[in-house]
């Protein structure tokens, strides 16, 4: 079903957000963890930003002929790495993910992306077809769920179930595991607490004056929570 979604622009923060990236940073080396080890030809991340997907690589045994990061964020795509440690070829497309015509490939990865695509159940489809290896990580709508509850407001994401349900029903012919797990993130003032929902962008839109004022004098800002729905598989046998 498609939903209207707005994406949020990270282009016109993008030096600031490799600060504030710490959540994505985890939910992709523990991605990655669940891949690790393989060898693959073509390796394609979707919504890859800053590069935390190409910068984990390292740390586990995935060795890679060609990579291909694909962002809509022009300047996001220019702070990514231009090449890696067991990575021979890095190529990085400035394109929207769900419009991209979506290349064959040994391994396709998103981590913290997928969850702006206006229709998760075509894109998934679709990218079902493309690959043989599959690693998904997915917000859901309880990420920020203290921020939302405190300010009133309605997560823009899908609920978790809608996105389990969209997983199981694509990727019906791959052998896979869908989990479901929570992060946590503290803080020790007010100002990082702001600066986090400001560049992480799983907040949404902009608020009106009376709760971006609130937000900022009177929100708890002790810790903030985040959902992801994980999908890690294969092609079974007789389907590739």
């Amino acid at each position: 079903m498609q939903r209207e979604i707005e994406p949020y622009s990270f282009g016109k923060r993008a030096k600031s957000y490799a600060r504030h990236a710490g959540v994505q940073q985890r939910i992709a080396a523990r991605l990655l963890q669940e891949c690790a080890p393989q060898c693959c030809a073509r390796m394609v991340d979707l919504g890859c930003g800053q590069g935390s997907v190409l910068n984990a690589l390292p740390f586990f045994e995935i060795h890679v002929g060609e990579f291909i990061g694909v962002d809509r964020a022009l300047e996001m795509l220019q702070e990514h790495p231009r090449a890696c440690a067991r990575v021979d070829r890095v190529r990085l497309i400035c394109q929207d993910f769900e419009t991209w015509e979506t290349l064959p490939c040994s391994l396709l990865v998103s981590a913290s992306a997928l969850q702006w695509a206006r229709d998760l159940d075509a894109l998934c489809a679709k990218l079902a077809r493309a690959c043989t290896h599959i690693a998904l990580a997915i917000h859901t709508r309880a990420s920020l769920q203290e921020v939302h509850a405190f300010l009133g407001t309605n997560s823009p994401l899908r609920g978790c179930e809608e996105v389990l349900d969209i997983l199981k029903a694509r990727f019906e012919g791959f052998e896979k595991r869908l989990w479901v797990e929570r992060f946590q993130q503290s803080f020790d003032g007010r100002a990082p607490f702001l600066a986090q929902l400001k560049y992480a962008g799983l907040l949404g839109g902009g608020l009106d004056f009376k709760r971006a004022k609130a937000l900022r004098f009177q929100a708890p800002y002790e810790s903030l929570s985040y959902e992801v729905v994980f999908l890690v598989g294969h092609l079974q046998k007789g389907l590739a």
